[in-house]
């Protein structure tokens, strides 16, 4: 009898939240004609905190909610701004990193807009000293201390480099400021 009574309680509950995930908020997009939405993110990176000593990508602050093979993209990298079109309704869980909450929604396309890359160079200082300078002699605010690797490992400290190396900053295409985000080992949009 215990069961019978749980059940039409959970139910009542379920209607009083709208069927909304606990603990999740809700991103609300007006559709177009069609019915489709759209919602719009940077990628970022949390440099080691979800997993340990490896460079995890998020959009926004979320771990990424689609596979990019499906949706034939080469590429995502810190910097990039991401433009998702689905259907239904986008509940995210608010955790660290957050989820997108499945089944609520359906992704139709998504676009990415890349970062400009710049190339910076370890030069030595006259005081002895060294320091990274952007190739082309441009001046931007560093938005991180860490270089990404290839295989998704990261380096703290830009100054730890020996003279002659080069790396290579993102600079967003969705930022109103000359600020590199994202510094990388090698130039990730070489062909």
């Amino acid at each position: 009898m215990n069961k019978i009574v749980k059940l039409p309680l959970i139910l009542i509950a379920l209607l009083i939240v709208g069927c909304r995930p606990i603990g999740a908020r809700h991103i609300e997009e007006e559709p177009n004609n069609e019915g489709i939405k759209e919602i719009s993110f940077g990628i970022y990176a949390d440099y080691g905190v979800h997993v340990k000593d490896k460079v995890t990508l998020l959009l926004g602050s979320s771990i990424i909610p689609f596979d990019k093979d499906k949706y034939n993209i080469d590429t995502l990298l810190v910097g990039d701004y991401v433009t998702i079109s689905y259907t239904g309704e986008v509940y995210i869980e608010e955790s660290y990193p957050e989820r997108w909450s499945p089944g609520t929604y359906k992704i139709k396309d998504v676009k990415v807009v890349h970062g400009t890359v710049h190339e910076y160079e370890m030069l030595p200082d006259p005081g002895g000293d060294r320091s990274l300078a952007n190739t082309k002699g441009e001046s931007f605010n560093f938005g991180t201390k860490y270089v990404i690797n290839e295989d998704g490992s990261f380096i703290e400290g830009l100054n730890d480099f020996p003279i002659g190396t080069k790396v290579y900053g993102i600079e967003p295409p969705h930022f109103s400021s000359k600020t590199i985000l994202a510094f990388y080992s090698y130039n990730p949009l070489a062909d």
